[in-house]
């Protein structure tokens, strides 16, 4: 993670670079094909009422599936077992983060310095935007844009596991969707047409890890010390 200062702007740039966006082509195509099999399997009788558990299961099954496909389509995934290993982990990751997870979104919500994700509407077509808090120099940045612009595929992809996690329709007619995702310690909020005109506007804010004292309060100026 960067943040970089614009000429003329009064946002800053948070630029990441996903593992995903730097691979070669022979690894993106085996975490393709490793979808279009991970989509095939239909675990009959598996009932898995926590998303901790999908996410396990796609896991172990994601890992067999592009190691399979490796050796079908005859791809090293390194020279050594250690590398191998490796790298089948990093693939494995990838692919698990954009089924099971919440995309590239989900590298911004592990970012311990970010208080806030969101996107305006209409998702797809507006670049991700996040608050970030004090990251140890003293400078505060209140809000950011990213280099990240979620296609409408990412976006659609995010409220299915919106819906998913929380068990809630979101339609036009019920266009209002709010839930707390408590493996990732965010509080989500999705709205779309009619309440939204533009489409689909997403925020996602992440819970504090530092519970709010006295001694907090006065540290970052809300409260005083005769007040507190």
């Amino acid at each position: 993670m960067r943040i970089y200062s614009l000429a003329l702007e009064t946002m800053s740039l948070y630029h990441i670079m996903p593992p995903e966006y730097e691979m070669s082509l022979d690894y993106m195509k085996l975490v393709y094909l490793a979808k279009g099999e991970l989509v095939k399997h239909n675990p009959k009788g598996l009932k898995m009422s926590r998303s901790e558990d999908v996410r396990t299961y796609i896991s172990r099954l994601v890992e067999s599936l592009i190691y399979q496909m490796a050796k079908k389509k005859n791809i090293s995934l390194g020279e050594t077992r250690a590398e191998e290993t490796d790298n089948l982990a990093k693939l494995s990751a990838i692919l698990v983060r954009h089924t099971a997870g919440l995309g590239v979104t989900e590298i911004m919500l592990n970012d311990t310095n970010i208080q806030d994700v969101y996107v305006n509407a209409p998702a797809s077509e507006n670049p991700v935007y996040v608050t970030i808090g004090n990251i140890g120099d003293d400078r505060a940045y209140p809000k950011c844009i990213s280099n990240i612009l979620l296609g409408e595929k990412d976006a659609e992809g995010l409220l299915s596991r919106f819906r998913y996690e929380s068990v809630r329709p979101f339609s036009e007619a019920n266009p209002f969707l709010e839930h707390d995702m408590k493996s990732y310690g965010t509080r989500i909020t999705a709205i779309g047409k009619p309440i939204s005109p533009e489409g689909i506007g997403i925020a996602m804010r992440k819970a504090s890890l530092e519970p709010w004292t006295l001694l907090r309060l006065i540290d970052v100026g809300s409260l005083n010390a005769t007040v507190a």
